[in-house]
Order: structure tokens, then C-alpha cells, then sequence
């Protein structure tokens, strides 16, 4: 699925299996204990669903796979005598390697730039320098929906209008609000549809599109990295809304919209690298690549997220979420979860790659998680739930 193909979002249908990472609990409403698919699992399975051609879709990263547990039960008993004693270390859980000292993020270093990266580093610098710079737009429905949703005198059916201007974007929200969550019933109109998502869900969907047409749209010739940094921003949502869920401190619907635009920035680098290909028939290494997108994309993220007018927190979360935060920093919590984002990421494949200490990290210290029951248990199975709904791009 992508803004510029409607075959695609129309073949999806309804039929297709829905993701079963980050299911909503909802046992603790009564209802739908055993068999209802959250909404929150359509909505990520709509974000993700297919890639438009076989010959852009990158196979999802393979996180380092966690050592396979012993299937023994620990049982407390008197020590049989009889029997000889071994302390035989069993191997470290991928969140803990053998060996990792880091405890905070790192930056990317910088690699031996080619000539073809020395070329894309001085026109970064000057479409800066001289004002040149073509920042990516809203596509022309999400961004009627986004400003029509901002007004609080916005109804239901004046979103329906908008979209039903779109096809693209009328099928992405039918296809949302017909999730199994709702039962039986198919909603045809768009009006049901949006009445039933609602303006949360409805926003999620908009900038969902807006990113992925950025990223995809005016790439020509690296539809390879466009679709590295989808699936990254992708899992960024995701790992973000997990942790939100976990830990009850941040909104997860927010925290899922954070996590996807953080790093937004890096579409200028790939646009940069585009079109520097077009003239030099040669493009960038990944190394080189990785190290602008790390240098550029809070600066660049920090024009694109005025551009499309994102709310304030967003905005400063997207302008300035690398530097450790003070203690009075009003968003502290929130670029506390996002270097955590970004610290898994990087060790389960997702980002440059780092090894970390993530128990003993000052993220998850300051954030006083890593003696919460449960805790190791959901880094255990989170390389799994992400690298299924990582399939699904």
C-alpha cells in the first residue's frame, strides 16, 4: 500500500490475517475476552499492510535471536547430595549481550567520506546555507483531515467530505473502520467509517500516509532506503507504544505517533541522496547515509514537523530528542522512552547497530522500570512481536 497506488490498498481486502502485535487488553472492559481484534492491531496492520512491488519489498531485519530458554521449571527443593554440581552459565538474553558496556545512546560515528559523500554533505549544507531547501508536503487529503480535526468545531461529516475526495485515502479508512472489532457489520459510507474510528484514530492514519508518501513519493532510485527508513519508523511506533503500554506513563496512541514521525527529518537525507543519484549515476553507502540521516534529521525534522503545522510536543519532541534530558524538562518521560526506542531499534536491527546494557541503561534507571514485574519477560518476547509485524511491510 502506498499513497500513489490505489490497486494496491484495494487488493489488501478483508480476508488478510490481522497482526497480533501489541493486541489491546481488553478483558479489563468485560468484553471481547477471547476472540475480538483490537482496533489498535487494524489500525497497525493498515499502516504496514502490503508494499507495492516485489522488487522495492526489502525482507524485515532479523533481530539477533534471543538464546533459547531451558524448558525446566525452577522448583525450590533441598539440594540432592547425589548429584554433581555444575555452574554452568547459561547465554546472556539479547538485552543484555556478553560483553556490552554502553548505557546510553552513542552517536554515529563518521565514516571515511567517498566523494560521492562528501558531495551529499555540502548540499545538505547548502540548501541551508541558501535557502533552497523543498521541504516534503502534506498530501492534499490527510492534510485537509489534520486541520479539519484541529478545529474544534470540525464535525464527523466534514472529514467524510474531505476524504471521500481521495480514493487512496477513502480505502484506507473503510478498510480501518470494517476491523473485526466491531463485529459483523460492514460500514460502506465514509461517515460511518470516520464516526466509528474517531478523531484519535483518524489523525494516527493521516500522518501514518503523510510519512510514508514523503518517504516514497519523489524517491526514485533508493527505493531501498526508503523502505529501510519506513520499516524503521514503523518499528519506532510500535517499540513506543509497547513501552507506553507497559509502563502506564505516556498515552499509547501518542506515544505510537511519536515513535513513527521522531526521525522524520531523515527524508530530506534521502531526498538529498536521490538526487544526487539522478545526476551522478552513483549513490551512498549505508554508512554514510546513516551518518547524515543522524547528523541532519532533528534539524531538518524540525522544519518539516512546521511545515505540516504537528502539534507543539511533537515538534519539540522531533527538534531536539538526542540530548539527555533535565530534570525539569516537561517531556522528560517522553525522550527517555524515545532513546530507549532508539537504543532497541539499534539492537534488534532497526537502527545503526549498538550494543547495550538495556537493564543497566540511565534511560531505564531514570525511568525506574527495570525492577517492574514482568519487565524482563516483555523484552524477552518484543524481538518476536516485532519481527511479526515487521513481515507485514
Amino acid at each position: 500500500m502506498r499513497l500513489t497506488r490505489t490497486d494496491d490498498i484495494a487488493s489488501g481486502g478483508g480476508d488478510r490475517p490481522f497482526p497480533s502485535f501489541l493486541s489491546a487488553d481488553l478483558s479489563q472492559t468485560g468484553l471481547f475476552r477471547e476472540q475480538a481484534v483490537s482496533l489498535w492491531d487494524w489500525i497497525i496492520e493498515t499502516i504496514v499492510g502490503p508494499s507495492t512491488a516485489a522488487s522495492t519489498r526489502r525482507p524485515a531485519p532479523k533481530p539477533p535471536q534471543p538464546p533459547g530458554p531451558t524448558q525446566s521449571v525452577a522448583v525450590l527443593e533441598a539440594p540432592d547430595e547425589t548429584e554433581p554440581h555444575t555452574d554452568e552459565p547459561s547465554s546472556p538474553p539479547w538485552y543484555a549481550p556478553e560483553g556490552a558496556a554502553l548505557i546510553e545512546p552513542v552517536p554515529v560515528p563518521k565514516p571515511d567520506l567517498s566523494a560521492e559523500g562528501q558531495a551529499l554533505e555540502q548540499a545538505l549544507v547548502n540548501e541551508l546555507d541558501v535557502h533552497t531547501l523543498v521541504l516534503p508536503s502534506l498530501p492534499r487529503a490527510p492534510e485537509a483531515v489534520l486541520r479539519c480535526l484541529a478545529d474544534p468545531d470540525c464535525s464527523f461529516r466534514e472529514v467524510a467530505d474531505i476524504i471521500s475526495q481521495d480514493q487512496v485515502t477513502a480505502t484506507v479508512v473503510l478498510r480501518a473502520a470494517n476491523a473485526a472489532f466491531w463485529g459483523a457489520k460492514k460500514v460502506t459510507s465514509l461517515i460511518e467509517a470516520v464516526t466509528r474510528l474517531g478523531a484519535v484514530a483518524m489523525r494516527t492514519l493521516m500522518l501514518s500516509e503523510s510519512l510514508r508518501a514523503a518517504a516514497f513519493c519523489k524517491t526514485r532510485h533508493n527505493r531501498d532506503l526508503a523502505e529501510l527508513l519506513w520499516q524503521r519508523s514503523v518499528a519506532g511506533g510500535c517499540v513506543m507504544r509497547a513501552l507506553a503500554e507497559f509502563t502506564g506513563k505516556l498515552d499509547p496512541e501518542d506515544a505510537f505517533v511519536v515513535g513513527l514521525l521522531h526521525d522524520v527529518g531523515n527524508v530530506i537525507v534521502l531526498h538529498a541522496a536521490d538526487s544526487l543519484r539522478e545526476f551522478t549515476r552513483t549513490g551512498v553507502d549505508l554508512e554514510t547515509f546513516e551518518y547524515l540521516c543522524y547528523e541532519c534529521h532533528e534539524m531538518f525534522g524540525e522544519l518539516i514537523a512546521e511545515k505540516w503545522n504537528l502539534p507543539p510536543r511533537l515538534k519539540e519532541l522531533i527538534q531536539n530528542h538526542h540530548g539527555y534530558p533535565a530534570q525539569d524538562d516537561a517531556l522528560r518521560d517522553d525522550r527517555l522512552f524515545l532513546m530507549l526506542t532508539d537504543m532497541i531499534n539499534a539492537m534488534l536491527g532497526f537502527g545503526p547497530s549498538a550494543a547495550y546494557d538495556l537493564l543497566r541503561s540511565r534511560p531505564i534507571r531514570d525511568l525506574a522500570i527495570a525492577d517492574q514485574e514482568g519487565f524482563r519477560r516483555f523484552l524477552s518476547n518484543l524481538p518476536a512481536q516485532l519481527e511479526r509485524t515487521m513481515a507485514e511491510l
